[in-house]
């Protein structure tokens, strides 16, 4: 049966491990505003009256499904650098899925042109292997939101056909309803693929990772650059990820110290900057872009390599503070938070959305710590996955730290440019905080005397 036989309430119906699904919620003016699914709604005949989601794994913690959702926003704006950048990873990991025989469907997630690629497994898989395999396959894929597959118990996603809040639907672009409702895919078949992805994936620091696809002898860059920049450089065509290829080109050149000049002389003619040169329409094909696109596309991500390089520069060289004061302040900040969290454990732990801002406000000491900088930029995907979060609960968490004074905006994300964030050096007790207990509290009197006393 062909996808235009199935209603989308019907398949997500066949799908769905479970006998419940995650609906929206309208707010007072009948809006769906939030990109939120706090209502459970029992599967039947009758299709809920706003969008849902199915959740991957079944009642006891088996995943059934696998969702890898590529997704080109960045704090809820639709970013075309990231779009394309998405879409690349999702044809990438397709190719993968292909070579190894492992049945999938594609789908355009929204208007948007977001991507996600499900997978249907025969006799499911436990949540430590699909964790693994989240791992490697984010490794490889940056816009790839892995958190649904690292939670057995909540995570979901829309499933084909499903309708958006925006009025759009997912669209299936490839492979057939069949391969997710007779699956062939086993938890073996997602060991092997994260073996490939393990091998495929780039180290901690770039200067371990290998080119994507051949080399073109022929080439040589006319700039000194360390020896995995130039095999990025030579990348033909830009390998079976040009995106990602482009970048690494772009960090290689700024951990160089190269200029902008320079890196757009090279984007004209270095195999692996294909894709400052032409954009990804569809599986395999490739058109030119204009050369106002291709100068800002390159300026954008120079910016950002320059970012990069800067926070994955060695100890001791541009990551030094200016001077030791400055380290003080940083170490005593830090130390300062550190200590909070062991004296008040019931702030910190009290619920699910305390323990996240914990998280997320580690994550950001970290960052502190590492880059010796007092300000330091962090965009919510990226602290999001660097702790493994949702983006939602990320920027819930950031927007409640900021407003107790634990952490201050320095500035917004503009321009593809991620936030800057820095730990408050005189941190406010929030309202919310557990109030101690004198020592001499005395105890209630037993229920006896209570009811004595009332007659």
């Amino acid at each position: 049966m062909s996808a235009s036989a199935w209603t989308p309430w019907d398949l997500s119906r066949r799908l769905s491990p479970r006998d419940q699904v995650r609906v929206m919620k309208r707010d007072a003016y009948g809006r769906l505003d939030e990109n939120s699914y706090p209502l459970i709604y029992r599967v039947g005949p009758t299709e809920p009256t706003t969008p849902w989601l199915v959740r991957l794994a079944d009642d006891a913690g088996i995943f059934r499904l696998l969702c890898f959702d590529f997704d080109g926003k960045e704090a809820g704006v639709v970013s075309p650098d990231l779009m394309e950048r998405a879409v690349d990873d999702c044809d990438a990991l397709s190719g993968l899925l292909d070579r190894l025989a492992i049945a999938h469907v594609v789908c355009q997630s929204s208007g948007t042109g977001g991507r996600h690629i499900w997978v249907a497994l025969h006799g499911g898989a436990p949540a430590a292997v699909v964790a693994a395999l989240a791992g490697a396959a984010h490794a490889n894929y940056s816009t790839l939101d892995h958190g649904m597959l690292c939670n057995p118990r909540e995570g979901g996603a829309r499933p084909p056909l499903a309708p958006h809040r925006d009025g759009s639907s997912s669209t299936i672009l490839r492979g057939a309803v069949e391969d997710l409702l007779s699956p062939t895919a086993t938890s073996t078949d997602l060991d092997t693929l994260t073996r490939v992805l393990d091998q495929a994936k780039p180290a901690s620091r770039p200067s371990d990772t290998t080119p994507s696809g051949p080399i073109d002898a022929r080439y040589s860059a006319h700039r000194p650059l360390s020896a995995w920049g130039q095999g990025h450089m030579a990348t033909v065509n830009g390998g079976s990820n040009p995106s990602w290829t482009g970048f690494m080109c772009l960090l290689a050149a700024a951990s160089a110290g190269w200029t902008l000049a320079d890196a757009s002389q090279e984007a004209r003619t270095a195999p692996g900057m294909e894709h400052y040169r032409t954009k990804n329409m569809s599986r395999g094909a490739r058109k030119p872009r204009t050369e106002a696109e291709a100068t800002a596309r390159l300026e954008r991500q120079w910016a950002k390599a320059q970012q990069y390089s800067a926070l994955q520069a060695p100890l001791g060289s541009s990551r030094t503070p200016a001077d030791l004061a400055e380290l003080g302040v940083i170490v005593d900040t830090v130390d300062d938070l550190l200590t909070r969290f062991r004296a008040s454990p019931g702030r910190w732990g009290q619920s699910e959305a305390a323990t996240s801002r914990r998280t997320i406000l580690s994550a950001v000491a970290y960052l502190t710590l590492q880059t010796g900088k007092r300000t330091v930029a962090a965009s919510i995907r990226d602290l999001a996955l660097m702790v493994g979060l949702s983006r939602d609960t990320a920027r819930r968490a950031l927007t409640a730290l900021a407003e107790d004074g634990f952490l201050v905006r320095v500035s917004l994300s503009d321009s593809g440019n991620a936030a800057e964030w820095r730990l408050s050096t005189d941190f406010s007790t929030a309202s919310r905080t557990v109030a101690s207990q004198p020592l001499n509290n005395p105890r209630p009197p037993p229920s006896s005397s209570i009811s004595a006393r009332r007659w």
